[in-house]
């Protein structure tokens, strides 16, 4: 699929994307207000180890309200298909765990940056990595992106490590780029990056996504 960025703009826009999809271990949907105290108490339990890397974490979600408030943005943005952000939910007990998304981040050769988060309760049980798979098929089966990227910061090795158990490359550091979380100090900025070619050449690891009965 070939299109100019206003094309690919304008066919995004109509394009159907699903609310809610599975994996083996996950159902992966978008919020709605009566998600919102759940939310609250799950960030909440989790809030020091979120906010070492994510700012959000310090400066939003401080109240049930101000997550009823964030799901109605994130809800406006998937459907004018500006994020695509999924909440993941652990099938066995239908308990939220973290979320991943992504977003286009150049219109002229569909590249989309993906990244996520998992509660601190449920890491090290692979989850990051099943919602990760996920959405990068999302990305290049549905939204038909020739590239897909994760951009992380040099001080998280954890994502690092993330980006490379999915097979990504790293390609670019971008030095001194961003301020820390703290805002204390500038940080590199680490850009992995997966080509659809890379994508098709290993398909099966990727194909994580149940198809609908």
């Amino acid at each position: 699929m070939r299109m100019k960025p206003e094309e690919y703009e304008r066919w995004l826009k109509l394009l159907d994307i699903p609310m809610q999809l599975e994996t083996e271990r996950l159902i992966l949907r978008i919020l709605d207000d009566s998600d919102a105290e759940e939310l609250y108490a799950c960030i909440e339990e989790s809030r020091e180890h979120l906010a070492k890397y994510l700012r959000w974490a310090v400066d939003k979600f401080l109240t049930v309200e101000d997550c009823k408030a964030e799901i109605r943005r994130m809800r406006a943005r998937f459907f004018a298909r500006e994020d695509q952000q999924y909440f993941l939910f652990e099938k066995s007990t239908g308990v939220m765990i973290g979320s991943v998304g992504g977003h286009c981040s150049m219109l002229r050769t569909p590249t989309w940056e993906v990244g996520g988060f998992l509660f601190e309760p449920f890491l090290g049980k692979g989850y990051a990595t099943e919602g990760a798979k996920a959405m990068v098929q999302i990305c290049f089966e549905i939204v038909q992106a020739k590239r897909v990227e994760g951009i992380i910061s040099s001080e998280n090795d954890a994502s690092q490590n993330w980006a490379k158990r999915l097979g990504f490359t790293h390609e670019v550091t971008q030095r001194e780029h961003e301020w820390n979380v703290a805002h204390t100090k500038l940080v590199d900025i680490l850009i992995y990056g997966l080509t659809l070619p890379e994508y098709e050449a290993n398909k099966s690891f990727y194909q994580v996504l149940l198809k609908e009965k």
